[in-house]
C-alpha cells in the first residue's frame, strides 16, 4: 500500500523540472491534496497551489502509483484516471516520472 499524503512536498522532491506543469489532484480524504498545483523548475522543482487551469488531472491514487513507479504513464492514461489537457504536458510527465522497475510487496 502506498499513498502520497503531502502532494506538494512529494512533487518538490522530484528531479528538477524543465519548464512548468499544472496538475489538478482529487483527494476526498485529504483536502490539502485536493487542489491544483503549479510545478516549476529553475534551480530546483517548486510546487505551489494555484488558480491556473490544470494541464493534467488525476486522483491521488493514480498519482501515487505514478510517483512510486508502480504503473507507467501509458498504463495510467489508458486504465487510470490520468487526463492530459495539453499535448506538451506528456513529455514533462515522462521526464518527472521515468519508466523504471519497481518491486513492491503486494501481500500482507
Amino acid at each position: 500500500m502506498f499513498r502520497l499524503v503531502d502532494v506538494a512536498q512529494a512533487l518538490e522532491r522530484l528531479d528538477e523540472l524543465e519548464g512548468t506543469l499544472t496538475i489538478s489532484v482529487s483527494d476526498p480524504l485529504a483536502p490539502w491534496n485536493g487542489e491544483t498545483f503549479s510545478l516549476s523548475g529553475g534551480g530546483r522543482t517548486t510546487c505551489e497551489p494555484t488558480e491556473e487551469r490544470a494541464m493534467v488531472e488525476t486522483s491521488i491514487e493514480t498519482l501515487s502509483q505514478l510517483y512510486a513507479g508502480y504503473r507507467p504513464l501509458e498504463t495510467l492514461e489508458r486504465v487510470g484516471d490520468l487526463r492530459s489537457h495539453e499535448e506538451d504536458a506528456r513529455p514533462t510527465l515522462e521526464a518527472l516520472f521515468p519508466a523504471r522497475r519497481t518491486y513492491l510487496v503486494e501481500h500482507f
